[in-house]
């Protein structure tokens, strides 16, 4: 918590390069840092919930730079997205190609910078929104208990397969982060 906190507080600007898998407290380094960089190779995920954790690392403040519902989706599925559903999930500023990781500086970011077009986030969304913008846990699993959709079908196996207490756990920790610098 003090290193991320550094990181993010830090008067330099730090270029954190996601080229490979990011999650867990990797994920809470490099989005804490004024620069976070994707790649082609970026797959980003907040596992915790499938092992009996919650997202912390300052999950709380960084996840809470999505919309309310997908932040809620990333931290209790534990979705995993490539680098341009990181950049549409609003989580990290720059998409770079891999081949040019060697090339990046803090004066040549924008330069670097790929167009994110569409992203398999964006197919998503629509659901994310439906479900995990309710308002408690219960509803959201009520809701999904109630649909028949594939979607819907599958994301209830999920979690339901996840500790229960992991899930209120982060839950509460995501609603409750909402509006809050990282220090609170």
């Amino acid at each position: 918590y003090t290193l991320n906190h550094r990181l993010a507080t830090y008067l330099k600007p730090i270029i954190a390069v996601m080229d490979g898998i990011v999650m867990g407290g990797g994920a809470g380094i490099a989005l804490n840092c004024s620069h976070p960089v994707v790649t082609h190779k970026t797959v980003f995920a907040m596992p915790e919930c499938r092992i009996g954790l919650f997202p912390d690392v300052g999950a709380g403040h960084f996840l809470n730079r999505c919309q309310p519902a997908l932040a809620l989706a990333l931290g209790l599925l534990g979705l995993s997205l490539r680098g341009p559903g990181v950049i549409r999930a609003g989580l990290a500023k720059y998409f770079v190609g891999s081949g040019r990781v060697a090339e990046i500086a803090i004066d040549n970011l924008d330069a670097l910078h790929l167009p994110v077009d569409a992203a398999g986030l964006d197919l998503m969304l629509p659901n994310i929104e439906r479900v995990f913008g309710l308002n408690t846990l219960d509803e959201i699993m009520t809701v999904l208990g109630a649909r028949r959709d594939a979607w819907a079908v599958e994301t209830s196996k999920a979690l339901r397969g996840f500790s229960p207490t992991s899930l209120k756990v982060t839950f509460a920790h995501l609603t409750r982060a909402r509006g809050q610098s990282l220090a609170e």
